[in-house]
């Protein structure tokens, strides 16, 4: 009878606890619920505080779209330090457009856009994304950055015009005052790499060589610098370094990533003999794929995953494309009908691999 009724003791003592347990647990959510009610209530009093106050709204607008877009922000940025700077740029923009119209951040994350689409080399894009930027905000911080950027990217792009030589001009304009500051600051590293960095912009790669080298002699942190940027490359097995031209460090991306993908474009379709329904059964991702190195590319294979505004993967899908010789282009269809709900495919991502021959 004793243990019997020290077993009844315990379930009822158990029984007690867990009873007091759920007690607690409605409580606390009880209290979030008005919490919630309570912040809703708040906001709803603000905005009617705000009496047609188009600054405070505005201010509100944004404060509530960082809010919602910090997760895709902090990708974004995450896509950036990667070098992932396809990815990054189309977050960017993302991020921008659902910003209101004239704020501040869209001018931040346009900026940003350019300097991912520079970072590929695409400076035609590039250029527009900038010259959209300084139309916008004019006066804008970012808009000083967007021209400093549009001329690198003019110089680049132009043969030896008018325009080139204006982009030579402001180049000499900047040397001959950092000439100045060097004198004043013999034993700052800084300035002599930019010296060099100047002068390889130039073409005058033997000047350019004598700032690093004096760069590195000041701090070894240059050489690191200097070679992850593509101005040096390392000539034999002792490790010498030598300045790496622009059409070598063209050819040095092309062959770390010899596989572009470009002309990408999104569409909802239905599936054949549904052309009555409302409904929507495939998401199709078209493109074109280039081989820009000199080597063959064999089974090129493309992969993309499709994800929701909060980056849940919806999906996924595979493509083959083969074998690809130096310079080819193709393209290609890829879809997926594997997500619950089609519309709810906010990006996509996509990865390209292949064995180089």
């Amino acid at each position: 009878m004793g243990h019997m009724g020290g077993n009844k003791l315990k379930r009822s003592a158990a029984g007690r606890v867990g009873g007091q347990g759920k007690s607690e647990l409605a409580e606390s959510m009880m209290k979030r619920q008005l919490l919630i009610i309570l912040a809703l209530a708040m906001l709803i009093s603000s905005l009617g505080s705000l009496g047609g106050c188009a600054r405070q709204r505005q201010e509100f607008s944004v404060w509530t779209t960082r809010m919602r877009l910090q997760d895709q922000l902090e990708r974004a940025d995450e896509a950036f330090s990667k070098g992932e700077y396809l990815f990054a740029a189309t977050l960017y923009e993302s991020i921008s457009d659902r910003y209101p119209l004239n704020t501040p951040q869209r001018a931040e994350f346009r900026l940003r856009q350019g300097l991912a689409l520079y970072k590929l080399n695409t400076y035609h894009d590039a250029r527009r994304v900038f010259l959209d930027l300084i139309q916008e905000f004019p006066e804008s911080t970012e808009a000083v950055d967007a021209r400093a950027y549009i001329q690198r990217v003019d110089y680049y792009m132009s043969p030896y015009t008018g325009q080139r030589a204006e982009a030579f001009g402001e180049v000499q304009d900047d040397l001959a005052r950092l000439e100045a500051l060097k004198v004043q600051y013999p034993h700052d590293d800084r300035i002599h790499r930019t010296i060099g960095e100047l002068y390889w912009e130039l073409g005058n790669y033997d000047e350019a060589m004598r700032h690093y080298t004096r760069a590195m002699e000041l701090d070894a942190a240059n050489r690191e610098i200097l070679y992850n940027r593509g101005h040096l490359k390392v000539v034999d097995e002792q490790g010498t370094l030598a300045v790496m031209t622009p059409e070598e460090q063209l050819d040095r991306e092309r062959e770390e990533q010899p596989l572009q993908v470009f002309n990408l474009y999104t569409y909802k379709q239905r599936g054949r003999g549904d052309l009555g329904s409302s409904f929507y059964d495939k998401y199709t991702l078209t493109g074109m794929v280039r081989n820009q190195s000199r080597q063959i590319q064999r089974n090129v294979r493309l992969n993309v995953t499709f994800y929701n505004a909060q980056f849940y993967v919806l999906g996924s899908a595979e493509r083959m494309i083969g074998t690809m010789a130096p310079g080819e282009v193709r393209s290609f269809v890829i879809s997926t009908d594997t997500a619950d709900n089609l519309y709810n495919i906010e990006h996509y991502r996509y990865s390209i691999t292949s064995e180089g021959m």
